[in-house]
């Protein structure tokens, strides 16, 4: 890793990563691994990300589940749980997510972070691209990230706190019409609407997801 650390300890400023227009954002598929260790315990999740004009879709590789956020032409997010096991799928209109008090970020699901202030430490290239790493101490503990400024995604994101660190690494990246791996395969799922899940509580599919379900009080 080549980091230019004498330049960039001399002239260490507070700086926001540079931000295309969220119509530019680059259309890609990307392959991570996170690692979670708190304590003396460790949990390593694969999964693949792909971003495209107006959708988001994650899939979590060792839980066979996912994530997708859609972005309707006036500016309104829609947003699924999956389960491709179950092959079903958990809808929230966005008037779902104003009933629950969810409110989403495009630039934040797009890019994976919510970009604030961070702290300039080094410069590198990675993935054929310039890259930049960045750090912020806050109350909650330090975050690291090193950002992809063509891609416009993070390579790495490191939050430490007492105890508890969780690593994510980008392992893979691709024009999203190179993507190795399938996208949108739930188009054909059984879908239950988020309205619907209080008259489907016996359905094992709830059942499932009811630990994952935002917006849900549970004892």
């Amino acid at each position: 890793m080549s980091l230019r650390w004498c330049y960039w300890l001399l002239v260490m400023v507070f700086y926001t990563p540079v931000l295309v227009a969220e119509a530019q954002l680059p259309k890609i598929a990307a392959d991570f691994e996170t690692v979670v260790i708190t304590g003396n315990q460790q949990q390593t999740y694969q999964w693949h990300f792909w971003r495209g004009d107006n959708f988001v879709e994650t899939e979590n590789l060792n839980e066979h589940s996912g994530e997708a956020w859609t972005k309707s032409a006036n500016g309104l997010i829609s947003y699924q749980q999956i389960s491709h096991s179950s092959q079903q799928i958990l809808d929230y209109l966005p008037a779902d997510l104003d009933a629950i008090g969810l409110t989403l970020n495009w630039r934040g699901i797009a890019c994976l972070i919510d970009m604030q202030a961070f702290q300039v430490t080094g410069e590198q290239m990675l993935f054929k691209q310039k890259a930049i790493d960045y750090q912020q101490q806050s109350a909650d503990g330090l975050l690291e990230m090193t950002w992809l400024s063509n891609d416009q995604i993070p390579a790495f994101i490191k939050r430490s706190q007492q105890n508890y660190t969780q690593t994510t690494r980008l392992t893979a990246l691709y024009p999203l019409a190179e993507s190795p791996w399938p996208y949108q395969r739930s188009r054909n799922y059984q879908v239950i609407d988020f309205a619907d899940i209080g008259d489907k509580e016996d359905d094992e599919f709830i059942k499932t997801m009811a630990h994952k379900i935002k917006g849900i009080h549970r004892h």
